[in-house]
């Protein structure tokens, strides 16, 4: 396999886990974009976003861990080295993919929720507000809030 063949490999087991995470995730977006609550202007990865963080992450863990982590990538190689994917990079590419669009995912619900929490307590008490929050997905949280009175 050629070098490019092997990122890509990684690159698609790590994309396999972001989509893993985006269909554990609560509606996420397919693309990414961004909203504006109160004074918050904040930004969602959207699939395509989780997708290609995922792909990423899982390419810099093979880079740093993989079995070629210590070869040389620019200077003197051997036409016969051939790069290849083990069965243990491939599944660690999908749960470092996994990880990294989950911490991305969590990034953004924190700051929705942070903006949700600062509008709801600008705004007052609502027992009935108060409830749903406990249920919702932070976006929607977000939405919530803005539509206090």
């Amino acid at each position: 396999m050629h070098g490019l063949e092997v990122l890509g490999t990684i690159f698609g087991a790590g994309a396999l886990g972001g989509l893993v995470n985006a269909l554990m995730a609560d509606k996420i977006k397919l693309m990414p974009g961004s909203e504006t609550a109160g004074d918050t202007h904040y930004y969602y990865p959207g699939l395509i976003g989780n997708l290609v963080v995922s792909g990423v992450a899982a390419v810099v863990s093979w880079g740093l861990y993989g079995p070629f982590a210590s070869a040389n990538i620019i200077g003197p190689a051997t036409d016969t080295q051939s790069l290849s994917v083990t069965y243990a990079a491939f599944v660690g590419a999908i749960l470092v993919g996994m990880a990294g669009a989950r911490w991305l995912s969590n990034e953004v619900d924190k700051t929705m929720l942070r903006t949700a929490a600062s509008l709801a307590a600008s705004k007052g008490a609502s027992e009935d507000v108060a409830a749903q929050l406990r249920s919702v997905s932070p976006a929607e949280a977000v939405r919530l809030t803005e539509a206090m009175p």
